[in-house]
């Protein structure tokens, strides 16, 4: 549906003559009120809201939001290439998952790496790096990987 800046009126793009495509960037007026030579209100175009997130999901959504929740604090390890060609070198970053909370889904996630950097990360991406537990905590009780 197309909105008149004129009146306000709904339009389907498909029954305009000649019929859109695609919503028109800008300011747009129907023809009714082209033909009575109503203008579009001055000044830039009112910011199309972002959609609203789902706050009742279905039973499948419910289920990757308990996963999310279950991930938080665990730690991720990445390997990193730095360099080019045979100076290339491979390093381990490892982070640690914070949960952002379900209404951030699909990036449920931001990780904070030990190196400083942090990102926003989904949850299959997070399943794929996930440090094992027994390695997590060999490492915290002994101080070495």
């Amino acid at each position: 549906m197309l909105l008149c800046d004129g009146c306000n009126t709904g339009w389907h793009l498909g029954c305009l003559t000649p019929p859109l495509a695609e919503v028109p960037a800008g300011s747009w007026v129907c023809p009714p009120c082209t033909a009575l030579g109503r203008a579009a209100p001055e000044g830039p175009a009112p910011q199309r809201p972002e959609p609203a997130p789902v706050l009742f999901p279905n039973a499948a959504t419910r289920r990757l939001d308990d996963e999310a929740v279950a991930l938080d604090g665990r730690r991720v390890a990445r390997v990193v290439r730095t360099g080019k060609g045979k100076s290339q070198l491979e390093q381990e970053v490892r982070g640690a998952l914070r949960y952002k909370g379900a209404l951030r889904r699909p990036e449920y996630f931001q990780v904070e790496w030990d190196n400083g950097s942090s990102e926003s990360m989904r949850l299959a991406v997070a399943k794929r790096i996930l440090v094992p537990l027994e390695s997590a905590a060999r490492v915290k009780r002994t101080g070495k990987k």
